[in-house]
């Protein structure tokens, strides 16, 4: 049993791509990000779930050695489900599904194709929405000290201190209390 020989760890570039769309993610220190859109992060999580299975993949026997079989499973070089490369052209065609988590693959540049448990064409999406983390900010709310809120209507600030409540250091624009409630909801989103 053959193995792709991925190392996750070693993996500094993914680029993913379907007929008419492609997306390439980067990483970036622990991260990963979307070059192609700013640069904007990327799910970490999703890219080394996938690295994962990458690393994890066991090739078998060949289901086809000809490349006339490429086309019926699609694994062709121009009609495939998704193509996936991680660096230095070594990539992999994800071609047709006989059943639930099991698809044909040919290593690019090969003409033998596997069927391999596993990995799936969706897991491989190739839109930005697919990849992008939703995720702006994140702030552990016990380290947050302080903080400010500004509107139309003017400016507020808030401290804390490491065990005390809440506190306006700056009362609200229209002279209304502090509502600790919903100051912990605002905190709650952003931790």
């Amino acid at each position: 049993v053959a193995s792709l020989g991925v190392k996750a760890d070693d993996v500094k570039e993914l680029e993913l791509e379907m007929i008419g769309k492609s997306i390439r993610l980067t990483r970036e220190g622990s991260g990963w990000v979307l070059p192609g859109s700013s640069g904007y992060p990327a799910k970490v999580q999703k890219v080394k779930e996938i690295l994962a299975k990458l690393e994890a993949l066991e090739l078998g026997q060949p289901v086809a050695r000809e490349r006339s079989s490429h086309k019926r499973l699609k694994v062709a070089d121009d009609l495939y489900e998704r193509k996936i490369r991680w660096g230095g052209g070594t990539g992999l065609i994800l071609g047709t599904s006989p059943s639930y988590n099991v698809i044909h693959v040919r290593p690019e540049g090969q003409d033998a194709v596997y069927q391999v448990e596993g990995l799936s064409a969706w897991d491989l999406g190739c839109e930005v929405r697919d990849w992008v983390s939703a995720e702006i900010l994140a702030l552990p709310a016990p380290d947050l000290r302080a903080f400010s809120i500004k509107s139309a209507t003017g400016e507020c600030e808030f401290t804390k201190g490491a065990e005390g409540p809440w506190a306006a250091v700056t009362p609200s624009p229209n002279g209304e209390p502090l509502d600790v409630p919903s100051l912990n909801s605002i905190i709650g989103s952003v931790s």
